[in-house]
């Protein structure tokens, strides 16, 4: 077991906000909810896979809704819901939770489930169950591993406190849960995929909160020591730079619970004359460059500022100087089963999977 320091928590955040490909939740949240959590004395534990025993249960804390540039969420209401989702799920169960896992990675999800487990005095497994941000709870290794997602603790900012016995499949479960989110102001605490570590392990992605680290450290230290950080953050993720260029245009809206947008960017540099072109749902999609297909999901596609920041859905605003990132995904994503769940013609794009390792 090992305890975050200040720092880590710091670097997993940026990590985890890169991985996040837009989505995940805004990065400055997750950081002040991190820093109140250090500020009333919580202790942020660490474990990998062999630190469980096989009989003990793990559940997995998340918020759901779309990510907008609007507050939506409070620092005073987001950590007792979704401490609340938690505590319904272990009463409905008669179970005690010994280990939180985080449902995804970014800026400010994986910070509610470090701040969740914190303030269970639990701690968190060095794993995730997508191994980037993803926008439907379908959208997840669980699934591809038919690890039930069912029961689910559910809480909002009202009040109001359920456990979903039994769901038909993850699809109607995320049908469910989004319209009750829609109903709360885009924002619901959910604790879901409960179950004993024997069962659980298997559908997760390893060392993600790790690699998160490693990921947010090169970043610092690059900046730090004047280097180029964005071409580190590459070298470190087995990724390459896809484009870089002047966002001249960025159009979004919120609809059934998602943050829908398209992003236009202009080239520069060696992409003068170029044009990019992003489509997300949450997290950025799909990418065109001159109008063809250049990298699609399951691989992770991120806008980084010129500070090597990652950039979130919707903040690009017309002007920004970015480049776009692309990362592999995970070996789960790119199974039959994953591409079917989570390719590109899930979202009916007219187009197989395309691989940073084919992007020119």
């Amino acid at each position: 077991m090992k305890i975050l320091t200040p720092q880590e928590l710091e670097d997993i955040l940026y990590g985890c906000t890169i991985l996040g490909t837009g989505g995940g939740g805004d990065l400055n949240k997750g950081l002040k909810l991190i820093e109140k959590d250090l500020a009333s004395g919580r202790e942020f534990k660490l474990i990998g896979f062999d630190e469980l025993d096989e009989g003990e249960w793990v559940v997995c804390p998340y918020m759901c809704g779309a990510v907008t540039e609007e507050e939506q969420f409070s620092d005073e209401l987001e950590q007792p819901s979704i401490v609340t989702a938690v505590n319904a799920l272990e009463k409905y169960l008669k179970k005690s939770f010994k280990a939180a896992v985080a449902s995804e990675m970014g800026g400010m999800n994986t910070a509610v489930a470090l701040s969740a487990a914190a303030n269970l005095n639990l701690p968190i497994v060095d794993a995730d169950a997508a191994g980037r941000a993803v926008p439907e709870l379908q959208h997840s290794t669980y699934y591809i591993n038919n690890v039930s997602i069912a029961p689910m603790g559910l809480a909002t900012e009202f009040g109001d406190v359920a456990v979903l016995e039994k769901v038909r499949d993850d699809f109607r479960a995320e049908a469910l849960v989004r319209a009750m989110a829609a109903a709360s102001k885009n924002s619901i605490a959910v604790a879901d995929h409960p179950g004993p570590w024997s069962y659980i392990k298997k559908a997760l992605v390893p060392n993600t909160i790790s690699y998160a680290a490693h990921l947010g450290r090169i970043r610092r230290e690059a900046l730090h020591a004047g280097k180029d950080a964005v071409a580190q953050i590459c070298n470190a993720g087995g990724g390459k730079i896809l484009f870089k260029g002047i966002i001249k245009k960025h159009d979004w809206e919120i609809r059934e619970g998602f943050t829908y947008g398209e992003i236009f960017i202009e080239g520069m540099a060696e992409d003068t004359g170029h044009e990019y072109h992003i489509w997300y749902q949450n997290e950025n999609i799909v990418a065109k460059k001159d109008g063809k297909f250049h990298v699609t999901i399951p691989d992770l596609i991120t806008l980084l500022d010129e500070n090597a920041a990652p950039v979130t859905n919707p903040g690009g605003k017309p002007g920004m100087k970015v480049t776009v990132i692309g990362l592999p995904a995970p070996d789960m994503w790119t199974t039959p089963k994953g591409i079917e769940t989570f390719g590109p013609r899930y979202f009916r794009f007219d187009t197989d999977y395309v691989s940073i390792s084919s992007a020119r």
